[in-house]
């Protein structure tokens, strides 16, 4: 385990991720960021919440994402504008759609890699991804903390670029009945004043962060509209103890409003496009910083494309 962090130290260090590809993200991380490399707006480490209501695009920002992840740098002398690392998803849902993802993958190499050689090269690429199954939040922890044995039993010789947790919320609801149902039922056990699960969803997260420094990539519901009158809607953090980096009191601020022990980096709020319309939008922010950006993409049965 101390080999395994000091040899992800050691590349991360000498090794810098690379561009996501999506060059308003790209630009923003590059304009609001920290990181010194000049080839890689994000840093090592960096946790990047998406959120938003349902079928805003939250997935396929997800898909194209990891596909940067596990897509090789260079094959032959041709570069595939990928990571070349491993990428591990915890898919809480059950809906990763495999078909979908290797679908996206596919339009992204196939402008660059000849058609004979195609076939090879996403299957090379799909070796670097694991999409693990969770059923309950105490189950997402535990497999969160195993993550070092993942990577060590499924890529020997990768470097993990990217850890995904899609969606953070599912079991929100469930969860907030186990956690209220003490005070309504009484018990002669009664539970813990902490009952709140998630909050080792976020240790856990911490500890990967920590030894690993892997991109986080966590997918959230939007439930409640900071305004909803607003041009740009927002949504109030739902979830408890996860990070709430923007004040509430206006839907354009980026300002930081507490401590946690896993601060979010970049944050992408999307949202549905107007009626006959095809194009989302994902407002991006960065807590600190006052600036804002905005992503737009479209997505059809081709996949996903950033305009």
């Amino acid at each position: 385990m101390l080999a395994l962090q000091l040899l992800t130290s050691i590349a991360s260090e000498s090794a810098p991720l690379g561009p996501t590809h999506i060059r308003a993200l790209d630009a923003f991380c590059f304009t609001t960021g920290s990181n010194p490399s000049p080839e890689s707006p994000l840093r090592l480490g960096d946790v990047l919440e998406i959120q938003g209501p349902p079928a805003s695009g939250k997935t396929h920002l997800v898909y194209y994402l990891l596909a940067t992840c596990v897509m090789p740098s260079h094959h032959l002398s041709l570069s595939m504008q990928g990571w070349g690392r491993a990428a591990i998803v915890f898919d809480t849902d059950g809906s990763f759609d495999t078909r979908r993802f290797k679908h996206i993958l596919s339009r992204r190499l196939q402008n660059t890699v000849p058609g004979d050689q195609l076939p090879g090269v996403i299957e090379e690429s799909l070796r670097r991804l694991a999409v693990l199954k969770v059923a309950s939040t105490l189950q997402l922890a535990v497999s969160i903390l195993n993550v070092p044995g993942y990577l060590a039993r499924l890529f020997p010789s990768h470097e993990l670029g990217m850890v995904v947790v899609d969606s953070v919320s599912t079991f929100y609801w469930s969860d907030r009945f186990a956690a209220e149902r003490p005070a309504s039922a009484p018990s002669s056990n009664p539970s813990p004043p902490s009952n709140n699960r998630f909050r080792h969803v976020v240790t856990a997260l911490h500890k990967v962060q920590s030894s690993l420094s892997p991109v986080i990539v966590l997918s959230n519901w939007g439930l409640t509209p900071t305004n909803k009158s607003a041009a740009s809607t927002y949504y109030r953090q739902h979830l408890s103890p996860f990070p709430d980096p923007f004040r509430q009191e206006g839907t354009n601020l980026a300002l930081p409003t507490e401590q946690s022990t896993l601060p979010i980096s970049y944050h992408i709020t999307t949202s549905q496009p107007p009626s006959g319309r095809q194009r989302f939008i994902g407002h991006l922010r960065r807590p600190g910083r006052e600036i804002t950006g905005q992503v737009e993409f479209t997505i059809d049965d081709e996949g996903i494309e950033f305009g």
